[in-house]
């Protein structure tokens, strides 16, 4: 009798639990009154222009208010779940470290159970993404990304064999690829030949000094994020490498995002995004249509990063969308998380739908995605707005070497003393006053 009765009990257990899956499947498509799901976003034209008009176009009984934090140039991990304790956002938008925090704290829903419910087609992900964020999530996911920050050096190969140079190849370092822009400024019919050039470089010189640090490895900043590590041997090195590139106009760089003298022909090479082939590709289609054929013949191979041999790769996720595990709709925002990162939605470059990394103007895009993701590209405990000034900083004392106003030396103690002073005023606007003491009197 006893069996019987918990029979009956475990039978209407799980019936119950049944009954309440199906109502939580279809409480979304069913909800006549609309609920209101707070999002995170960088800003108010990724909220109202990319999330909340095409989303509630499709889920009007889903309202997406903002919760704004942009953490685009760095954001200390205090400030960031300041920002989440007070403004309780449903959807949260996380780089792989701030990812990685909130999992070891609890504080992110586990997406496997809904993703394994509804049939998402995690199979048709880039494989290396999908297991870099299980890495992250101590083996389950916590959210998801379909779109990676990617580059590839661009080559003109009409130009390489116009002038007998060696062709790029897959995993060059830096120093590499800049001696092969430098060869170009030593022929003497090709004055007006550019060996490398690059566009988006809105804070001058001093982004691009910045870039190649960080594709090196090689830190500005400690592990802390309040002291600033510039006046080394490593980072004279670095700014030497630069200024012999710039000076000899090895390198041009172009606040504008498009580079313009690699597209007309005028540099040997550029870097670039899957959107730069597009545009090539487009651009040889409409060649060949007015004139019978392509504009120039160009390829590509993986973007140039650590020296040594050991590659760490030229795509990262910073991007994450994750749900709070004190939502009151995570129906709702795993909704939301599939919307955002449907195949239908992820059509721009960069995407990580397999589908979708194939080719572009009849090349290839596996240079873009050959090696396993970058690592370490969020560890810093940068505080906001730090970065930008930064760069100003370093630009202002760069361009004053290649004048000959200052040494290499003179500008790097100038860097590191601007630097510091500016990340202590930063870090006392955030409550940090005592430790941002400690960092000035012990920086170098």
């Amino acid at each position: 009798m006893f069996r019987m009765k918990a029979r009956m009990s475990l039978s209407a257990m799980l019936l119950a639990c049944w009954s309440c899956f199906l109502v939580s499947c279809s409480t979304i498509n069913d909800r006549q009154e609309a609920i209101t799901l707070r999002v995170m976003a960088v800003d108010d034209y990724q909220f109202n222009v990319l999330y909340k008009q095409p989303f509630e176009a499709v889920h009007p009984t889903i309202k997406l208010e903002p919760v704004i934090l942009d953490t685009r140039y760095g954001v200390t991990y205090e400030e960031f779940k300041r920002v989440v304790e007070t403004e309780k956002p449903d959807v949260l938008t996380l780089t792989p470290r701030t990812l990685q925090q909130m999992v070891e704290e609890r504080q992110l829903l586990n997406l496997d159970p809904l993703i394994q419910r509804d049939g998402y087609r995690l199979d048709e992900l880039h494989p290396p993404a999908v297991q870099y964020l299980r890495a992250k999530g101590q083996g389950s996911l916590f959210g998801l990304s379909s779109y990676a920050n990617t580059a590839a050096l661009f080559y003109n190969k009409d130009l390489f064999d116009l002038y007998d140079m060696p062709l790029p190849q897959d995993g060059m370092s830096w120093e590499t690829v800049l001696q092969l822009a430098q060869r170009f400024t030593e022929l003497e019919d090709a004055s007006d030949i550019r060996g490398l050039q690059l566009g988006g470089y809105l804070y001058g010189k001093g982004l691009f000094i910045m870039q190649m640090a960080k594709d090196m490895q090689i830190r500005y900043l400690d592990p802390s994020g309040k002291k600033v590590m510039i006046n080394t041997a490593i980072w004279r090195e670095l700014l030497r490498t630069a200024e012999k590139a710039f000076r000899s106009g090895a390198v041009t760089v172009q606040p504008s995002p498009d580079p313009d003298s690699f597209i007309a022909g005028k540099a040997a090479m550029t870097l670039g995004t899957p959107a730069t082939a597009l545009r090539l590709g487009n651009l040889d289609q409409k060649q060949a249509r007015q004139q019978g054929k392509q504009n120039f013949e160009w390829k590509l191979v993986t973007a140039p990063a650590v020296q040594g041999g050991f590659y760490k790769g030229s795509w990262s996720i910073d991007s994450i969308l994750s749900i709070a595990s004190s939502s009151d709709y995570p129906e709702e925002a795993w909704s939301f998380i599939q919307f955002m990162n449907s195949k239908e939605r992820i059509r721009s470059s960069g995407s990580l739908w397999s589908e979708q990394m194939q080719a572009i103007g009849g090349r290839s895009l596996e240079p873009f995605y050959k090696y396993p993701p970058k690592v370490d590209v969020h560890e810093d405990n940068i505080p906001r707005g730090f970065n930008v000034q930064f760069y100003m900083i370093v630009n202002e004392h760069f361009e004053q070497v290649l004048e000959r106003k200052t040494s290499i030396e003179e500008a790097l103690a100038a860097i590191q003393k601007e630097g510091q002073r500016k990340l202590d005023q930063i870090w006392q606007g955030l409550g940090g006053t005592e430790d941002a003491k400690t960092g000035a009197e012990e920086a170098p």
